[in-house]
């Protein structure tokens, strides 16, 4: 099945069109299996110049050709690895003072078509953090360190402050001396943002608390956790010794009767931006008199958008 491209290369050869690196063929052996050569070939000519034929070298490289696939595909992933996790590759040379960034880092900071990272450098900091951060990494090298991690806020060109968690290790010679550093870089902008609105959250929810009969829940997506104030319990007219969180999930929807879907729906629709959610229902517990309540409810994300936790206050209007 090589066939046609070996004697492709061959004719080629005759022509006096070898490529300087030869050709990369592959080969068949007599047991039928196929391994991957290096051919080059060069003129053989007598002592007048006069061509006689040619000289050809067969260097087997399967196992070259076997790590080079390996390499790719090694590369592959990390770039795949890359764009779903967002994060970018530097390195750093600290003593011929030589920087590299993969084309992510530049999109991180700001600058996805630049190309020279100490100029995107210098554009994101002002003189003053340059030289904090570059005194730091020096001092973390001269002290024997083996890592570090940076939190840096970046100015992108439209004005919009990113921030950049920066992990790395540096890496020595057998003298001690510290040769290299390799970082990943990492924007958690919107990872902080989620914190500051989660405190603020749980900070209205404590004034709340402390100005009026409130219940409070909370709820663990995936991991099935619910946990339920005493309070929330009254208010919802559910029996406080249910603590199983699926049978206590079971309850308060059989006691939400047709409103349940129409939240799901609501829940649904909310897009990755939107955190907040508040509702009105009115429940109908068993044995109990029906009562109509209003709940908010505080949504936090993972840096997907996907909800891992409900926080929420109730208290009934009626």
């Amino acid at each position: 099945e090589e066939m046609p491209e070996i004697n492709k290369a061959f004719a080629l050869a005759i022509e006096g069109k070898t490529p300087p690196q030869g050709f990369e063929l592959r080969f068949c052996r007599k047991d039928s299996s196929r391994f991957d050569v290096l051919v080059k070939v060069a003129p053989l000519l007598d002592s007048n110049d006069v061509q006689l034929g040619w000289l050809g070298a067969v260097t087997d490289i399967s196992a070259i050709q076997q790590t080079r696939r390996e390499l790719l595909t090694t590369n592959e992933r990390l770039r795949i690895a890359q764009d779903v996790a967002e994060f970018g590759i530097w390195d750093w040379d600290p003593v011929n003072d030589t920087l590299h960034w993969d084309r992510q880092s530049f999109a991180l900071f700001g600058y996805p078509g630049a190309t020279d990272p100490q100029e995107v450098w210098s554009k994101v900091h002002s003189e003053e953090e340059q030289e904090r951060l570059t005194y730091e990494l020096k001092r973390l090298i001269a002290i024997g360190g083996t890592s570090g991690q940076d939190r840096i806020r970046a100015r992108w060109p439209d004005g919009t402050v990113h921030n950049i968690l920066s992990t790395y290790v540096i890496l020595r010679d057998e003298t001690g001396r510290g040769t290299r550093v390799l970082g990943i870089n990492r924007d958690v902008t919107s990872e902080l943002e989620e914190e500051r609105e989660l405190h603020l959250a749980n900070e209205r929810l404590a004034a709340a608390l402390e100005g009026g009969q409130f219940g409070t829940f909370e709820h663990v997506i995936g991991l099935g956790d619910i946990n339920w104030s005493p309070a929330n319990y009254e208010i919802n007219g559910i029996d406080p010794a249910v603590t199983d969180p699926a049978e206590l999930f079971q309850l308060w929807k059989q006691g939400t009767g047709s409103f349940f879907p129409e939240l799901m729906a609501r829940m649904n629709s909310l897009r990755v931006g939107e955190n907040h959610l508040t509702y009105e229902f009115t429940a109908h517990p068993p044995g109990r008199e029906p009562r109509r309540i209003r709940s908010s409810v505080f949504i936090e994300r993972n840096k997907q958008g996907h909800p891992v936790r409900l926080v929420g206050i109730t208290r009934r209007i009626d």
